[in-house]
C-alpha cells in the first residue's frame, strides 16, 4: 500500500507547465536577441562550437531535479509490515434502492446519484466499522460483501445504475431478507447475530410487495435496527428514460401516460420504527448522515480481525537521490559540442 505523507505539496506540480513554457520562451528570445545583433551566417560561426541538444538536456536535467524534490517533499510511503490487528466497530449495511423510479430528478442530479453521494459522505465517517452494500429493486443481492475496505465499496457504488438489476419494481420483502444475510453469524447459531448491527436504507419507499411487512418481526428478532433515508419528494415527478449519451429521450409510460412516482414514506418509516431506527429525509446539506451515524457509534461495538498495514516507509530518498543526480550532471555538462579527433 502506497499513501502521501505530505499531500499538500502535490500543488507544486502544477507548475511544471509554466516551467516548461518559460524554458521554451527563453531559448526563443535569446535566439531573436541574437538575429538583432547579427546576421544568420555569423550567428552560425560563432556559435559552431554551441550544441542546441545539450543545452535543451540541460534545462530538462533541472525541471527533473524541480519535480523529483516535489516527489520528496510530497514523501510517498509504503507499507512496510501486514499483519492481522483487531479492530472494534459496528456492523453496518448499506441497501440502495435501484428501481427505475430513483432514476426520478425531483432531487438533482436524480434520486439515485443522491444516494450515492450521501453513501459516500458515510463512508468518509467510518474509523474501524464493517460495511456491505446491498442493492435491491424487484430482486435484491448483496453488491459488496462485510469488509473495511472502504475503497472496495466506493468501487463498487460508483458502478451501480438502475441497470443493475434488470428484474422491475421494488420488492422491500427480499431487500430485508438479503440485509439480515449480509451480516456474519456466529458459528453454531444461524439465529444468533454480532452486537452492534445497523442497515441503512437508501429508498423512494415505493414497494411493490405486501409481505414485506412480516419481515420485521424477523429483524427484530436478529436485533438489527433499520435507518432509512427517504430520497425524493412528495411531489409527482416523472420516470426518465436515458439514450446512450445519458439524455432524456422519453419518460416511462403505461397505456400512453406518463408514470410518475413520489417519495413514499409510510412503511419505510414504520420499519425504522419497529427496528429501533429512525428515519429521515434526504437533505441538501447531508445532516442525516451524521445523525444516523451518531445513532449507530452508540450501538454496542464488536471486536474482529482484520489485515492491515501498520508500518509506512517513507521513500523520499529515492527521488532525493535522483534530484541530487540531475543536479550533478547539469553542473558538469557544458553546451559544446564534442568534437571527435
Amino acid at each position: 500500500m502506497i499513501r502521501s505523507a505530505h499531500p499538500y505539496f502535490a500543488f507544486l506540480l502544477l507548475l511544471i507547465p509554466l516551467l516548461v513554457f518559460m524554458m521554451l520562451y527563453q531559448a526563443r528570445k535569446r535566439k531573436k536577441l541574437l538575429l538583432q545583433i547579427a546576421d544568420s551566417n555569423l550567428i552560425e560561426k560563432l556559435l559552431s562550437s554551441f550544441s542546441s541538444v545539450k543545452d535543451y538536456f540541460k534545462s530538462y536535467l533541472m525541471l527533473t531535479c524541480f519535480i523529483m524534490i516535489t516527489l520528496a517533499l510530497i514523501g510517498f510511503e509504503v507499507g512496510t509490515k501486514y499483519e492481522q490487528v483487531k479492530i472494534s466497530g459496528v456492523d453496518i449495511v448499506f441497501a440502495l434502492d435501484v428501481s427505475a423510479s430513483m432514476n426520478a430528478e425531483d432531487i438533482k442530479p436524480s434520486r439515485l446519484e443522491k444516494a450515492k453521494h450521501e453513501i459516500a459522505t458515510f463512508l468518509d465517517q467510518l474509523r474501524g466499522d464493517r460495511v456491505a452494500m446491498v442493492i435491491f429493486a424487484g430482486q435484491a443481492f448483496i453488491q459488496c460483501p462485510m469488509t473495511t475496505d472502504y475503497s472496495a465499496v466506493r468501487m463498487f457504488l460508483d458502478a451501480v445504475t438502475v441497470n443493475t438489476t434488470t428484474s422491475a419494481g421494488t420488492d422491500f420483502a427480499q431487500a430485508l431478507d438479503v440485509i439480515a444475510q449480509a451480516f456474519p453469524r456466529k458459528s453454531g447459531d444461524e439465529s444468533a447475530s454480532a452486537a452492534g448491527k445497523a442497515a441503512v436504507i437508501f429508498s423512494d419507499g415505493e414497494d411493490h410487495n405486501t409481505e414485506s411487512y412480516s419481515l420485521l418481526e424477523n429483524l427484530k428478532k436478529q436485533n438489527i435496527k433499520i435507518f432509512v433515508v427517504g430520497v425524493g419528494t412528495t411531489n409527482a415527478a416523472p420516470i426518465p428514460i436515458y439514450d446512450e449519451t445519458g439524455a432524456v429521450k422519453d419518460f416511462k409510460k403505461s397505456n400512453g401516460s406518463v408514470i410518475t412516482t413520489k417519495l413514499e414514506e409510510g412503511f419505510v418509516s414504520q420499519l425504522a420504527s419497529e427496528t429501533g431506527g429512525a428515519y429521515y429525509a434526504a437533505s441538501t446539506n447531508e445532516l442525516e448522515v451524521k445523525k444516523i451515524y451518531q445513532e449507530i457509534s452508540k450501538l454496542e461495538k464488536s471486536e474482529n480481525s482484520d489485515y492491515q498495514f501498520t508500518e509506512f516507509e517513507n521513500r523520499y530518498q529515492w527521488f532525493l537521490l535522483l534530484a541530487v543526480v540531475s543536479l550533478c550532471m547539469d553542473l558538469v555538462m557544458h553546451r559544446r559540442k564534442t568534437i571527435k579527433e
